[in-house]
């Protein structure tokens, strides 16, 4: 929907279309006798958008995104543009303008946005959002000389139970785990899934005790039996982890030395969890292919960030 106004700067008069109703809980008429209600309707939700009035006096052509609350109190999208227009002293005399609806489209942008960036089953960040997370959290570290820390996790016994319960039942797994890796990392970590049964985490400005304990809490928390209808299911995560600086000073070799130390760990027992050290430089890992589907969306994300 469209609704065309406008603003007599002089007689303080505002004129709108009719429709305005439909969103707000005020008439068309109500604007025209107090031209300070629709500043009061179009007040954002945040403070991140221009106010209604300081869009009407300024003396140029305006566009303008926000989220207001709607008579329903629910969330929507405005888009507003504005036009102002002189007099033979160049003064603004009127400004004239048009609020679009367009929350449809904005719910469809998210929606796109969900799909590119988050995982559909756990609705966690994805591949691609983890890389480019990362790619600013090193940046970041390097220009405030802080600490930053990769965890990959795997989980030892997930095909056996997507065998024995199906994917339903590993789809609910994968679900009661992430619930639980919630319960044993910060707010400011994050968590995301790179697909199948294995997750990353990434730490910023966290010492490497903090780290043994969340890994220890992790390996506690997650080996739990879990209850899949009526049956009891157990996995336990491998956990390989590489530390900023010295075990990488780039996402590759960060990336390489936390998946070295994750098979490791798996080879060497599993349920356990080992920081790259200097002696598995030259570890083969018997499995191959998670490394490289990793690289892959590294060198994706490095291409897009050229063009």
């Amino acid at each position: 929907m469209k609704y065309f106004f406008s603003f007599n700067l002089k007689e303080n008069g505002l004129f709108i279309t009719r429709g305005i109703e439909y969103l707000f809980s005020y008439q068309q008429e109500d604007y025209r006798q107090n031209v300070r209600l629709i500043e009061t309707v179009l007040k954002p939700i945040d403070d991140s958008s221009m106010a209604f009035r300081d869009q009407l006096v300024a003396n140029r052509k305006m566009r303008n995104q926000l989220a207001v609350l709607d008579k329903n109190n629910q969330k929507r999208w405005l888009e507003i543009s504005t036009t102002p227009r002189f007099d033979s002293a160049n003064d603004i005399i009127r400004v004239d303008g048009m609020i679009s609806d367009i929350t449809k489209r904005k719910q469809l942008e998210e929606y796109l946005r969900q799909m590119a960036y988050y995982d559909e089953l756990t609705d966690l960040p994805n591949r691609k959002l983890i890389l480019k997370h990362l790619r600013i959290a090193l940046a970041r570290s390097k220009r405030h000389q802080h600490s930053l820390s990769i965890m990959f996790i795997d989980l030892d016994g997930f095909k056996k139970v997507n065998d024995t319960l199906g994917h339903e039942g590993g789809d609910y797994l994968l679900k009661e785990v992430v619930s639980r890796l919630y319960n044993c990392v910060r707010e400011e970590d994050l968590t995301g899934r790179l697909g199948g049964d294995e997750f990353m985490i990434v730490f910023e400005e966290t010492t490497q005790a903090e780290i043994v304990g969340i890994a220890e809490r992790i390996l506690s928390v997650v080996s739990k039996p879990y209850m899949i209808d009526d049956c009891e299911a157990k996995v336990s995560p491998s956990i390989g982890i590489s530390l900023f600086p010295q075990d990488g000073e780039d996402i590759e070799t960060l990336i390489q030395n936390a998946d070295k130390a994750m098979y490791y760990a798996k080879e060497k027992g599993k349920g356990t969890y080992q920081f790259y050290t200097s002696e598995l430089e030259n570890y083969q890992s018997k499995k191959v292919g998670f490394f490289e589907k990793v690289m892959e969306s590294v060198s994706k994300i490095k291409e897009t960030y050229k063009r």
